[in-house]
């Protein structure tokens, strides 16, 4: 908890690395993904370049995982193979769910939850015409108060109305909102049981053929307690003239 503790580690450490650098190698890891071992180029990517010691290899493993829990396991192929090392994954999941107007999400073993929806008027959309959008948000099934946050996505190319978001503080319709380059977050704090309900609309800037970032109703005080609605799908067709 102290820089005196720390360099004092980093001395100790020290030698030890200057001993592995300085032999004729410095040992390999070996890679197993659900017990089977990496072959041929994979197996390749893992050699250990002494000079290069912390520098990231890139292994595809696609091929060797499957749905559910998958099992890495390194291991070192001689005495003088270092002994630690760091998994940066990325992935995706495919939406088990279309895109809906409305979700609802309750607290498992609990009555209460949260009542979420959001949907835009974009069924024949074309750029330089206004999409309105509308949000509802909701407690339902318990006294709690408190402040919701509500993301909704926008598509690409967007061009939010700044003058109806404005309104909405005017009649403290929410608390306050952040813009963001693929979603607005709105700051609710409602204190009717019928929740809130409210519009804005954006503007497309060009066509497109593209989803929108998700839409996520969250409890501010209770983060766990969240309500998901899978992203929207906006088809922006060209000006008549264009």
């Amino acid at each position: 908890m102290s820089g005196q503790a720390t360099v004092r580690v980093l001395k100790a450490l020290l030698p030890v690395a200057l001993r592995q650098l300085q032999g004729s190698a410095t040992g390999d890891f070996a890679l197993t993904v659900n017990g089977k071992p990496l072959s041929g180029e994979l197996a390749g990517a893992l050699k250990v370049d002494s000079k290069l010691l912390d520098a990231p290899r890139s292994i595809d493993l696609s091929a060797m995982i499957h749905g559910g829990t998958n099992t890495l396991e390194f291991a070192g192929t001689t005495n003088a193979t270092f002994a630690n090392a760091q998994i940066t994954a990325w992935l995706y999941v495919p939406w088990a769910q279309n895109a809906a107007a409305k979700t609802e999400t309750t607290v498992p073993g609990k009555s209460f939850g949260l009542d979420f929806g959001y949907t835009c008027d974009a069924a024949n959309a074309s750029v330089g015409q206004a999409i309105n959008c509308t949000v509802s948000a909701r407690r339902f099934g318990s006294e709690g108060y408190g402040m919701m946050l509500a993301e909704v996505g926008l598509p690409p190319g967007a061009d939010v109305d700044r003058v109806s978001l404005g309104k909405l503080l005017d009649y403290w319709t929410i608390s306050r909102y952040e813009l963001q380059p693929d979603r607005i977050v709105f700051y609710l704090w409602s204190s009717v049981a019928e929740g809130d309900r409210f519009s804005f609309r954006f503007t497309p800037r060009y066509s497109i053929h593209a989803k929108a970032a998700p839409a996520k109703l969250v409890d501010y005080y209770n983060p766990d307690l969240s309500a998901v609605i899978a992203p929207q799908y906006f088809v922006v067709s060209p000006m008549p003239h264009q």
